[in-house]
C-alpha cells in the first residue's frame, strides 16, 4: 500500500498494527432467503491485517480466512476502516472481485485523498450546516 499520512506525518505500517472495521450490517451470508427484517442493529467490529491499494481513491480489505467471505456485508456501507483503533483511513462503500480464496472483497474510499476529504467536508456542511476544518 502507498504511504498513509496523518496530520502531515507519514505513518509506518508494520505487523503489529491492525486494521479495524465497525459496522451495523448483516452478519451472515446474504442469499435468497435474506430479508431486511433480519437486521438486528447490533454493532459488529472486526480486525484484519491486510488492505490492498486499488488506486489513489480506493482500498480493498482481505476476507475472513475461515468463511472466505469479506468481513463487511450488506448495509455496512458508510462504516469506517481504522488503522489501529482511532485513525480512520477509509469508508466502506462497495464490493469487488477478490483473489482466491475470498468470494469477494469489501472496498473503501480512501480519505487521505484530498478530493475525497473535500467532498466529505462539503457534504457535511451542505447537509448539517457544520464547517469541518
Amino acid at each position: 500500500m502507498s504511504d498513509i499520512y496523518c496530520y502531515g506525518s507519514k505513518i509506518k505500517i508494520n505487523d503489529t498494527l491492525l486494521f479495524v472495521g465497525v459496522g451495523y450490517g448483516y452478519y451472515m451470508t446474504v442469499d435468497s432467503t435474506y430479508k431486511d427484517d433480519f437486521m438486528d442493529g447490533l454493532k459488529r467490529k472486526w480486525s484484519f491485517k491486510n488492505v490492498t491499494e486499488i488506486n489513489d481513491l480506493w482500498i480493498s480489505t482481505d476476507c475472513d480466512s475461515l468463511t472466505k467471505l469479506p468481513f463487511a456485508s450488506i448495509h455496512d456501507s458508510g462504516a469506517p476502516i481504522f488503522l489501529g483503533n482511532n485513525l480512520v483511513i477509509g469508508i466502506l462503500s462497495r464490493t469487488d472481485k477478490a483473489p482466491k480464496p475470498c468470494a469477494y472483497s469489501s472496498c473503501a474510499v480512501r480519505i487521505d485523498n484530498p478530493k475525497v476529504l473535500a467532498w466529505i467536508k462539503e457534504s457535511i456542511k451542505k447537509r448539517l450546516g457544520i464547517n469541518i476544518y
